[in-house]
C-alpha cells in the first residue's frame, strides 16, 4: 500500500467518523459558540442570587484551605457566627469553582468557569439519555439543543444565577431516562435514576423534590405493568436503595439538622418574602412569549415564558399524525405532560389552596424547567416519527430556530452587559456575609427585630436586623455572672477558644457569637460540657431607624462550678454525619468496583476466541 492509499484511507476514516458523531459535533458546537465562547470573554457582577452563591464559593474554599472538608457549616460565613448553607443547599459539586479558587483564580471567574462546565455536562447528559431513549441522532440531538439551550437554561444561569436550579439541569434527563428504562425498557439502566436523582438533591432539594413526586404519580397510573412483570418492580427498589445510600453524605444529616430547630425555610417566612405563590404565578397570557421577562403588573418578577418551540413542534406533531394516519402516542404524552406543567406555571393554577403546602417553592415558574424538559421530549419524539427524512429535517431545523430564539431573547442584552463588564474591567469581590434570604437561621420564641414602637420588622429587616447583630458581637460574649472582663475569646476555624476567671455559681453559662447548628461541642480540661441555646441582643440600625434585635439560637457553654479555665469550643460533627458519610463513601467505592469488574470481563470475553 503506498503512502497516497494510506493517506486516502486516513481521510475516510475521518469522514465516516464525523458523519457518524456529527450530531455530537454540532452540539459540542453550540456549546462553545453559546456559552463557552461567550463566558470566556465576559464578566458577571449581578444576578438575583448572584451574591450568595459567589459568597458560598469563598466560604466553601476557606473551608478547604483550613482543612473542613465536606462540612455541614461554612465557618467563616455570617461575620464568622458559621452558616450551615452545605447542610440544606448541598455543596458537592460547588467544590469544583472552589478548588479553582484554592489554586489562585477569583470567585467570578470561577464562577464563570463552573457554568461553562455545568453547560457541557448538561448537554452531554440530555443528549445521551435521549439518544438512549429515541434511538435517533437526529431527535437526540434536537431535544438537546430545545433542553440546554432554552430561554429558561440561561435565566437560571446568568439571570437569575440560580446556581443550584441550574445544576439540576444536568441530572433530570438522567432521573427521567432511567425511570423510564425501568419502566419500559430492559431495566439495563436502572441505575442512572438514582444516581441522577442523588446529583439532583445535592444541587437542589426543590427540583429534585419535584421530580418524585411527578415520577410517583406516573408509578401510579404504570403499577399494573410495574407489579406485573417482577424485574421492574425489583429494579424500583434498587434504585430506591442506591439513592439512599449515594445520597447518604447529605440526606440523613440534613433531616437531623432539620429536626434540630424551626428555621426560616420551614416556618413559612420566606415562603412569601417576595410574595405568595398565587401573586408570583406567571400570567396566563405570557406563558409562550419570549419577551415577557422582568416586573409584571403586581410589581412580582417574572421570567420568559417558554416561547415558541413548543408551538413550531406541535404543528408538526399535527403534520405526523396526519400523514402516518395515527397519533404518536409517545410524543402526545409528553405534550399534556408539558402543557400541564405551563399550566402549573401561570396564574390559572388554583395556588392559592396550595400556599400552606407548598409555599416552600417560592415560584411557581420553577416548574418551568420540567416543562422544558418534557416539551424537549415531545419535539424530539415528534422528529422521530416522521417518516419523510426531508420533512423530518426541516421539523428539527424550525424547532431549533425557535428555540434558539428563546435563548437569544433572554441571554442578548445581558451578554451585552457581561462584555461591558469586561471591557470596563469590572471586579468582583466574594463576600462571606451574605445568607440570601435567610432561610437556614435557626428560629425560636427569642429571635426577633423590632422597632421603638415594639413591632416586628419585616422579613428584609429581620434577616438584615439579625446579619447587624452578628457583625456586632463577633468578637464578643456575654455570660449570666460573669463581668466581661473575666471573658477572652479567641477564633480558631470552626470554633473558638474561651478564656473565663472567677465563677462563684454552678450556673454559670457563656453566650457566644456561634449559631447553634447541631454539631458543636465544648470541652474544659478534657471534660465535655453542656451546651444549648443562647441568646446575643443589641440595637441595630436599619435604613437610619433603630430597632432591637434579639437572636435565640446562638451557642451557649455552660461552666457548671469551675472557677476558672479555658473552654475549647470546636464543630465536630454528628454520629449520623459521620455514618452517613462512611455509607455513601463505601457505595461509591463498591459500585465503582463493580463497573470495573464489569469492563475488565467484557474485555476479557471479547479477547477470547470462540470456540
Amino acid at each position: 500500500m503506498t503512502l497516497l492509499d494510506e493517506l486516502k484511507g486516513d481521510v475516510l476514516s475521518v469522514k465516516n467518523h464525523i458523519k457518524t458523531n456529527r450530531y455530537r459535533y454540532i452540539l459540542a458546537l453550540c456549546v462553545l459558540l453559546l456559552c463557552v465562547v461567550p463566558l470566556m470573554f465576559s464578566v458577571i457582577t449581578t444576578g438575583h442570587d448572584f451574591s450568595y452563591h459567589i459568597g458560598r464559593i469563598r466560604c466553601l474554599a476557606d473551608n478547604i484551605q483550613n482543612g473542613k472538608w465536606f462540612s455541614q457549616v461554612y465557618f467563616s460565613g455570617l461575620y464568622d457566627a458559621g452558616y450551615a448553607s452545605p447542610a440544606f443547599y448541598g455543596d458537592l459539586f460547588l467544590y469544583i469553582p472552589a478548588a479553582a479558587v484554592c489554586l489562585g483564580m477569583k470567585e467570578e471567574p470561577a464562577l464563570r468557569l463552573f457554568f461553562m462546565i455545568i453547560t457541557a455536562a448538561c448537554a452531554i447528559s440530555a443528549y445521551w439519555c435521549a439518544n438512549k431513549a429515541f434511538k435517533d441522532g437526529r431527535a437526540a440531538l434536537l431535544a438537546s439543543v430545545c433542553y440546554v439551550f432554552s430561554g429558561y437554561f440561561f435565566t437560571d444561569m446568568a439571570i437569575r444565577v440560580a446556581l443550584g436550579e441550574f445544576q439540576a439541569f444536568v441530572f433530570l434527563p438522567l432521573i427521567f431516562y432511567g425511570f423510564y428504562n425501568i419502566v419500559s425498557e430492559d431495566c439495563k439502566y436502572w441505575y442512572v435514576l438514582p444516581l441522577g436523582l442523588a446529583g439532583c438533591i445535592v444541587s437542589h432539594v426543590l427540583t429534585a423534590f419535584v421530580a418524585v413526586i411527578l415520577m410517583f404519580v406516573a408509578a401510579l397510573f404504570m403499577c399494573v405493568r410495574i407489579f406485573k412483570e417482577k424485574q421492574r418492580l425489583l429494579a424500583l427498589i434498587k434504585s430506591v436503595g442506591l439513592f439512599l445510600c449515594v445520597s447518604a453524605f447529605f440526606l440523613f444529616p440534613m433531616l437531623e439538622q432539620l429536626a434540630n430547630g424551626e428555621y426560616i425555610a420551614t416556618n413559612g417566612v420566606s415562603a412569601v418574602r417576595w410574595g405568595t405563590l398565587a401573586r408570583r404565578a406567571m400570567p396566563w397570557s405570557v406563558v409562550f412569549s419570549d419577551f415577557c421577562m422582568g416586573t409584571d403588573r403586581i410589581n412580582a418578577w417574572i421570567p420568559n415564558g417558554i416561547g415558541l418551540f413548543p408551538v413550531a413542534a406541535a404543528v408538526f406533531f399535527g403534520v405526523s399524525w396526519y400523514k402516518n394516519k395515527r397519533i404518536p402516542r409517545a410524543a402526545a404524552a409528553f405534550l399534556g405532560f408539558g402543557l400541564l406543567m405551563l399550566f402549573a406555571v401561570s396564574d390559572l393554577f388554583p395556588w392559592k389552596t396550595l400556599q400552606s403546602a407548598a409555599g416552600t417553592m417560592q415560584f411557581p415558574w420553577r416548574l418551568m424547567v420540567f416543562a422544558t424538559l418534557f416539551f424537549a421530549i415531545f419535539a424530539g419524539l415528534t422528529v422521530k416519527s416522521i417518516q419523510n427524512g426531508k420533512l423530518a429535517s426541516v421539523c428539527a431545523l424550525v424547532v431549533a430556530l425557535c428555540s434558539l430564539f428563546s435563548f437569544f431573547a433572554a441571554s442578548g442584552s445581558y451578554y451585552g452587559k457581561m462584555f461591558k463588564n469586561a471591557s470596563e474591567e469590572k471586579t468582583v469581590a466574594a463576600g462571606r456575609s451574605s445568607v440570601g434570604a435567610g432561610e437556614y437561621l435557626i428560629m425560636n420564641e427569642n429571635t426577633y427585630v423590632r422597632n421603638s414602637a415594639g413591632d416586628d420588622g419585616t422579613y428584609s429587616e429581620l434577616v438584615t436586623g439579625l446579619k447587624s447583630l452578628f457583625s456586632q458581637k463577633t468578637k464578643t460574649a456575654t455570660s449570666n455572672t460573669l463581668e466581661s472582663a473575666h471573658i477572652k475569646i479567641k477564633r480558631t476555624y470552626g470554633g473558638m477558644e474561651v478564656t473565663f476567671s472567677g465563677n462563684t455559681s454552678a450556673q454559670t453559662y457563656i453566650d457566644l457569637p456561634l449559631i447553634n447548628y447541631k454539631g458543636y461541642a465544648a470541652y474544659l480540661d478534657g471534660t465535655v460540657l453542656k451546651t444549648g441555646d443562647g441568646l446575643l441582643r443589641g440595637d441595630v440600625k436599619i435604613d437610619g431607624k433603630t430597632f432591637s434585635a434579639s437572636y435565640g439560637s446562638a451557642l451557649r457553654v455552660y461552666l457548671g462550678n469551675t472557677q476558672s479555665g479555658t473552654v475549647t469550643v470546636r464543630y465536630e460533627g454528628t454520629v449520623a454525619q459521620k455514618i452517613s458519610k462512611l455509607v455513601s463513601l463505601f457505595t461509591l467505592l463498591a459500585a465503582a468496583g463493580v463497573f470495573i469488574r464489569k469492563k475488565v470481563r467484557s474485555k476479557s470475553q471479547a479477547r477470547t476466541p470462540a470456540q
